[in-house]
């Protein structure tokens, strides 16, 4: 019998609640300053549930760390770039982990010069809610697609939402399904005692004004990558065992230190912006080994510590470096309109993939809503570093239980490599057109180094777990998602893994326009037939359609593959915009072809004929309408049929 292999799950949590100690502020200075500090501290419970760092050491090139040491500079700090938000105020909840997230987030919209909602960000007024996420996280709603009924992260103790905790690996998972982040002008931090009794709004659920695109887990100790991110990304959410005696506040020299030498967990989520090579070894109320620190934004308000909220922790603190770091990259939710997944817990769990050929290849089967979409991205969730992909979507698929059975619509797979553990967005080079309840697959065959003796991959998976401080439940379905165990085998998650198994892998598609309307400017379209010799083609078609300038269009067939010369039924018009992006697709109409087979006949004719007399009549609006207005003007008369007979039919 073939070895199957089995989930590795590797979930490891306290089973107390871990809660700062009450504050023991040791200061240098004005000491009344550094006592109002503690007593402001005091008031805080800080809820991080910890989990065990079980994550690969993401090992970076040799050309990359020979980059990273000539080009990091001894010390950086992204407030001075306005990519960071304001200190923001989680009391008297312990609700943290919210907090590092929103300003991760929040940071890497800034520092890519994002939108939401359309309008750049800035960081006077940007703010993401944490109260949205922290009450969907544990009170879960069923995808808009419906995909993920039954699925669901909940709290198996009397604690409230708020003081339940968290951590990054789970709010990842959470955020990848989309939930929030939300405008916190919706859902307001200071409703949070209201929601506690009366939750609050679900149209809030999804309704988002941004969505993680990436998320990339390293380990606190690797201190030079941990500085890279911060870099490319802004900031990242971490985690530290708080020890209120361990905090030193200089107000002499406005800084709030801290080092917890021996510590082996965390307790309290906050976000690192920034470094200092050489903050003093000295400047701790221990020494630490080594010079330097990391610039921390805490969620205690700005009267906290010396620092208007900020603090500066040792590169060696021991909690730091027990756990990992998480870069959260964010876009603008109107990128894209759907998220088809069947992952809706938030569980940290992995499995192996079985390994044939050198590497491995699993796959999501899909069907589409009730709408045509472009289908522009695909996301994963590696547990391994270094992977390279391969990345193919299937229509019309033979048989759903092979999704390779089909019509492959890229013309060549899209390939790359990861680097870190996390999550990543795939786009596609070209958007694929998925019809309206059309099955699709998403096939992606992942391999690593030759180097690594275990060629089999591991990823992030789907599943039902209860533990002592929370609990994950998966509805999975046969024929959700599927594994490769040869080139030509397929076996479900459900009975490779365990019956509650579904992938993480994600389909993120557009709304297809169907039609151009009033409001974009730049964009007209007419009925007018240009045709003269009797065979309506790709020229005449688009010749009927002005854009703007830097736009344009190409005849594709009804899944979105470029045509030329005749038009087949059911071919669309493909709008590009001077990015290279497509806009929309538009249903072609031939104009003549009452009957849509492709051909303006006698046939037509008749129709057009019997629509004068009042014979026969077309639904307004329709293709078969449009196709008898051969002269655009909104009324079918014995014009549009003289029209046709001249130009078409040659009579």
């Amino acid at each position: 019998m073939k070895k199957r292999y089995p989930i590795i799950s590797v979930i490891l949590t306290v089973a107390a609640l871990l809660s700062c100690p009450s504050a023991v502020a040791v200061s240098q200075g004005n000491a009344a300053e550094a006592s109002e500090a503690s007593d402001v501290y005091e008031s805080y419970r800080n809820t991080y549930q910890y989990i065990e760092p079980d994550i690969p050491t993401y090992a970076p090139p040799e050309d990359e760390i020979s980059a990273n040491r000539s080009t990091l500079p001894t010390s950086y700090d992204s407030r001075s770039k306005r990519y960071i938000t304001s200190v923001r105020d989680q009391n008297p909840y312990g609700s943290c982990w919210t907090f590092s997230a929103m300003a991760a987030m929040e940071a890497s919209l800034l520092r890519a010069g994002g939108t939401v909602d359309g309008v750049r960000a800035r960081y006077y007024n940007l703010d993401l809610s944490e109260l949205q996420l922290a009450y969907y996280f544990y009170n879960s709603r069923t995808d808009p697609l419906g995909l993920t009924a039954g699925d669901y992260t909940f709290n198996p103790t009397t604690m409230s939402f708020l003081d339940r905790g968290g951590n990054d690996m789970y709010t990842v998972f959470a955020l990848s399904g989309w939930y929030g982040a939300v405008a916190e002008s919706k859902v307001p931090y200071r409703y949070a005692q209201s929601a506690l009794t009366n939750g609050i709004p679900q149209a809030t659920a999804y309704n988002a004004a941004a969505h993680l695109r990436d998320a990339y887990f390293v380990k606190g100790n690797q201190t030079d990558v941990v500085k890279s991110m911060i870099m490319e990304y802004g900031a990242v959410a971490a985690s530290y065992y708080s020890d209120n005696s361990l905090y030193l506040f200089d107000s002499d020299n406005k800084t709030t230190s801290y080092y917890h030498p021996t510590a082996t967990s965390t307790n309290h989520a906050v976000a690192l912006v920034g470094w200092d090579d050489d903050f003093p070894a000295s400047s701790f109320t221990a020494a630490a080994p080594g010079n330097g620190a990391f610039l921390v934004k805490n969620s205690w308000g700005t009267l906290w510590g010396t620092q208007a909220g900020y603090f500066w922790i040792s590169y060696y603190d021991g909690g730091l470096n027990s756990a990992f770091c998480t870069a959260y990259i964010a876009e603008d939710a109107a990128k894209h309109d759907y998220n088809y997944h069947y992952d809706g817990s938030a569980i940290y769990r992995w499995g192996q993939l079985p390994a044939f050929g050198g590497g491995s290849t699993m796959s999501a089967v899909y069907t589409a809503s009730d709408a045509d979409q472009l289908l522009e991205a695909v996301t994963v969730a590696l547990y391994d570093t270094n992977v390279s992909y391969e990345v193919q979507v299937y229509t019309d698929l033979a048989r759903p239980n092979t999704p390779t059975r089909g019509t492959a619509m890229l013309a060549q797979p899209v390939t790359g490599i990861t680097s870190y553990t996390g999550v990543y967005t795939i786009d596609l080079p070209e958007p694929v057109l998925i019809e309206a309840g059309q099955t699709f697959s998403v096939v992606i065959r992942l391999t690593k180094p030759e180097s690594e003796t275990d060629r089999q991959v591991k990823v992030f998976i789907d599943g039902s777990a209860t533990y002592s401080w929370i609990g994950f439940h998966n509805e999975a379905q046969v024929g959700h998602t599927l594994v490769a165990r040869t080139s030509g085998t397929w076996i479900d998650t459900t009975a490779w893994f365990d019956s509650a198994t579904e992938l993480r892998i994600h389909a993120l598609t557009s709304m297809a326009s169907s039609a151009l309307t009033a409001n974009e400017e730049g964009f007209s379209a007419t009925n007018t037939l240009l045709c003269t010799d009797g065979v309506v083609d790709a020229d005449d078609l688009l010749s009927r359609i002005s854009v703007p300038e830097g736009f344009t269009l190409t005849l594709t067939d009804s899944v979105g593959r470029n045509l030329s010369g005749a038009v087949p039924t059911g071919a669309k018009i493909k709008i590009t915009n001077p990015a290279g992006c497509i806009t929309m697709f538009l249903d072609t109409v031939i104009p003549g072809d009452c009957n849509s087979n492709g051909i303006p006949d006698s046939n037509d004719g008749a129709i057009i004929r019997n629509v004068c007399i009042g014979l026969e009549t077309l639904t307004a609006g329709s293709a078969q309408e449009r196709a008898a207005d051969l002269n655009g003007n909104g009324i079918i008369d014995s014009n549009d049929y003289i029209l046709l007979r001249r130009t078409v039919l040659g009579q």
